[in-house]
């Protein structure tokens, strides 16, 4: 006994055709094309496929690959965005949103790396390590040694050579060196801001 399926109306034969929407989608062209081998070997010879239906079913196979391929290229693309605006973040003071212990890391960027699902992590000059989407402030090194001015700050003067210099105190002024590098006045020496480790 056979149904006409266009007897089936509504909801019904919505979702059925949906579903099977989904599941051709799923389906890759190789699939596709054993399925279609399948149906040919096993068509009635007195009413074969038609060309239209065949072309029609050859299409479909062209736009999911097409759809496949555009769905890649926008991923990767993303991607690259994304790697793009970490790069330019390199030489720049960063702020953290705070963190579940209410401390927020910032320093300037050193360098970046993408973790294992592909995201970017900046690595600060006092050596922690932010993911990209954590940044909620972005500033000009001289502008974040501004707002720094009456706050305390810990630093590892690396500028001693081997033995490393810890500074801590308030930070009273700023200053630019003549190699454009910015100076926090803390006591009475300087620190440079990328050596700053933490700031209370």
């Amino acid at each position: 006994m056979t149904t006409d399926v266009s007897a089936l109306g509504g909801a019904a034969g919505t979702a059925a055709a949906d579903r099977s929407s989904e599941a051709f989608a799923e389906m890759g062209s190789e699939q596709f094309l054993k399925l279609l081998i399948t149906q040919l070997s096993n068509q009635d010879p007195f009413e074969p496929t038609s060309n239209e239906e065949m072309m029609r079913q050859i299409s479909m196979i062209r736009d999911i690959e097409m759809s496949t391929s555009i769905a890649d290229a926008m991923s990767a693309l993303t991607g690259q965005q994304k790697f793009g605006a970490a790069t330019s973040m390199i030489g720049r003071y960063v702020r953290s949103q705070p963190l579940e212990d209410g401390r927020i890391l910032e320093g300037i960027v050193t360098s970046l790396r993408l973790d294992a699902g592909g995201k970017a992590v900046l690595r600060l000059s006092s050596g922690v390590d932010v993911p990209l989407e954590q940044v909620s402030e972005v500033q000009a090194p001289a502008e974040a040694a501004g707002q720094l001015v009456g706050r305390r700050i810990v630093a590892t003067d690396r500028r001693t050579g081997d033995a490393s210099l810890t500074v801590e105190g308030e930070v009273t002024g700023v200053a630019v060196d003549e190699l454009g590098e910015v100076l926090l006045k803390v006591g009475e020496g300087d620190v440079r801001l990328r050596d700053v480790v933490s700031v209370a």
